[in-house]
């Protein structure tokens, strides 16, 4: 009986394996690692070249949504302008911000048109900067318009 376990141990040695094979074994074992590590990386680089696009395209977004603020916020710096002026040369930022902002909008839209949710706020935003301009801006441009060089509150104070 220890006669064939001692025979089944020796069928399995590396001294009954034929020099050839090993040799060949010896060869092949690094090259089997290289070819790992090289599959490793060409799936590491191919997802760090996905992670720069959704990097370029959120910044895309983030330059997009910048142009609109600025557009927004000159739109509301030069109607208070104009407001306390009077002049009509504070309506031009206006009428640029205005075209600036809204052509973000655009462009935001086309941008996101495959995020559903991100579409909807940013339609919802849309709204409400066209009914601030319509309900509030336009109107308060109206009636500055009418106001035209009535005396101011620096007028009354020079003549108290």
């Amino acid at each position: 009986m220890a006669d064939t376990s001692l025979k089944k141990m020796r069928r399995f040695s590396l001294s009954n394996v034929k020099t050839k094979t090993k040799v060949i074994s010896a060869a092949l074992f690094p090259l089997i690692l290289i070819g790992g590590v090289g599959g490793l990386t060409v799936y590491d680089l191919q997802k760090m070249e996905d992670t720069s696009h959704k990097v370029d395209h959120t910044q895309h977004i983030l330059d997009e949504v910048a142009h609109l603020t600025s557009g927004a916020l000159e739109m509301e710096a030069s109607l208070r302008g104009y407001l306390l002026a009077g002049q009509e040369e504070y309506l031009v930022p206006y009428e640029k911000g205005t075209v600036e902002t809204f052509a973000a909008f655009d462009e935001l839209h086309e941008t996101l048109a495959d995020e559903p949710e991100m579409v909807e706020r940013l339609t919802q935003a849309g709204d409400t900067l066209r009914a601030w301009q319509s309900e509030v801006a336009e109107e308060a441009i109206a009636l500055r318009r009418e106001i035209g060089n009535a005396m101011t509150m620096n007028d009354m104070a020079d003549e108290v």
